[in-house]
C-alpha cells in the first residue's frame, strides 16, 4: 500500500519508461489513507496511470481486500478508467469474502491460499494482490502473441474469454 503521491507516481512513470518492451504492469497495491484506511484518491497517481495507458501499457491493478470491513470502497489505482480491476477468487471459483465488490470490477482470478516467496522462503497467501498477476501474466501472453494489440483489445478479450460466474452476465461481484 502507498501512502505517498510523489512516490507511487514516480514508481509508475519510471515503470512505463523502463523499457520500450514495458507492455503490461502489475499493480498488487492499492492507495490507503494516512490511518490505513482504504479508498483514497489521488489525481497524481489517476495522471501517472493515464500517461501508461496512453503509451499502450496495460494495467493491471487488485480491488482490494476491504470487503468485510469497508464493503464496496474502491480501492486505486484498480478503481481507475483504462486498468484492469481483479478481484479474487477461491480454488471452486467462488468469490473470496475478503474481495472488494463494485462496478468497476472487470475480471477475477485465483487469490486464495496461493504459494508465493516470502523472506526466508515460502508461504500461502489470500488476497486480490495474488490474483492481479494471473490477469497481468494472461495479458502478456496475449501480448507475446500479438504485438499488435492495443490495451483495449487485451482487456476484452481477457473479459469476453472469462468464465462467467454469479448473476449472468456482468455483476460487482465477479466482473
Amino acid at each position: 500500500n502507498l501512502s505517498d503521491d510523489a512516490d507511487a507516481y514516480q514508481a509508475i512513470v519510471d515503470a512505463v519508461n523502463y523499457s520500450t518492451n514495458v507492455r503490461v504492469l502489475n499493480s498488487s497495491w492499492g492507495l490507503i489513507y494516512e490511518d490505513g484506511d482504504p479508498g483514497r484518491y489521488s489525481s497524481t497517481v489517476r495522471q501517472a496511470f493515464a500517461y501508461a495507458y496512453k503509451a499502450n501499457r496495460t494495467s493491471v491493478a487488485s480491488m482490494g481486500n476491504h470487503q468485510q470491513t469497508d464493503p464496496g470502497v474502491v480501492n486505486y489505482p484498480g478503481g481507475f478508467d483504462n486498468v484492469i480491476a481483479v478481484g479474487a477468487t477461491d480454488n471452486a471459483d467462488v468469490i473470496a469474502n475478503f474481495s472488494v465488490q463494485n462496478n468497476h470490477i472487470d475480471v477475477c482470478a485465483p487469490g486464495v491460499d496461493i504459494l508465493s516467496t516470502v523472506n526466508g522462503g515460502y508461504d500461502y497467501m489470500s488476497a486480490t494482490s495474488m490474483a492481479t498477476p494471473h490477469v497481468s501474466g494472461v495479458a502478456s501472453l496475449l501480448k507475446g502473441y500479438n504485438p499488435n494489440l492495443a490495451n483495449d483489445d487485451i482487456e476484452n478479450i481477457i473479459q469476453l474469454s472469462a468464465d462467467d460466474r454469479g448473476a449472468t452476465g456482468f455483476d460487482n461481484a465477479y466482473g
